[in-house]
């Protein structure tokens, strides 16, 4: 920390954990989030979806691109979507991301909650945005994140987002205005979250046409690759002043 100029990290929530947790200064940290090709996002979706999957056309999806890790608590959606079926039975819940050693679990926990018919594990994809553009919801439900990708590419692709109380969410999600925020760990309020999004069109319109303009103005790769270029040219400027001295 002495002999180190600046930090650069992606989120105003990684700010303040390496602050207190490493006793970095503020005046040393910069912040510049992750950059996106906005271009992306205009893709279309995975085609061929429904019929590869055993998804019927016009089913309501809830989805997830999330390793699963205890962190990211994938368990509280699938105890939500349990609560979801009940109002919505033509409803599948898609789970994107690298199984890992806890799919045996995930799938047990399925077939607990009697939910195993309606659960789709995709695996890890090179590119999830083609079968997140089929989304109806897209969820993250974590209990810890820096800044959330996944939730920059729901909001990047029109797909209204739920998102768990954390730091870094709320950089990204304003309640009921880029999204609605849920306390971490409480899957009734998950479900209620999903199924409110569902009943109105009308707040789904909204959220997600407020979110597209928030990542395009604050997302978009040129302006971070310009906003890096002023860091490391400034951090230059200092190391030379800081030689002469």
């Amino acid at each position: 920390t002495l002999f180190t100029h600046r930090y650069l990290v992606n989120s105003h929530a990684v700010e303040e954990n390496i602050s207190r947790a490493e006793w970095v200064p503020a005046r040393k940290i910069v912040v510049i989030p992750n950059g996106h090709d906005l271009s992306r996002f205009d893709g279309l979706p995975r085609e061929g979806f429904h019929s590869r999957y055993g998804i019927p056309e016009g089913a309501p999806i809830i989805g997830i691109v999330a390793n699963l890790r205890p962190v990211k608590r994938v368990h509280d959606l699938m105890a939500a979507f349990a609560l979801v079926l009940k109002e919505r039975s033509d409803a599948f819940l898609v789970i994107v991301g690298h199984t890992g050693e806890m799919f045996g679990e995930y799938k047990t926990l399925a077939a607990n909650l009697g939910i195993e018919h309606n659960v789709r594990f995709l695996g890890l994809l090179d590119d999830p945005l083609p079968i997140m553009k089929h989304f109806s919801v897209g969820v993250n439900c974590s209990e810890s994140e820096g800044l959330s990708n996944t939730i920059i590419e729901y909001m990047g692709c029109g797909v209204p987002v739920v998102a768990t109380d954390t730091e870094g969410n709320r950089e990204l999600i304003v309640h009921e205005q880029t999204g609605l925020i849920s306390p971490v760990g409480d899957a009734q309020d998950l479900a209620a979250a999903i199924l409110r999004l569902h009943r109105d069109p009308d707040l789904r319109g909204r959220l997600v046409s407020t979110a597209r303009a928030s990542v395009t103005k604050r997302f978009d790769e040129k302006m971070v690759v310009r906003q890096h270029e002023r860091f490391y040219s400034d951090l230059v400027g200092t190391a030379r002043r800081f030689q002469h001295h």
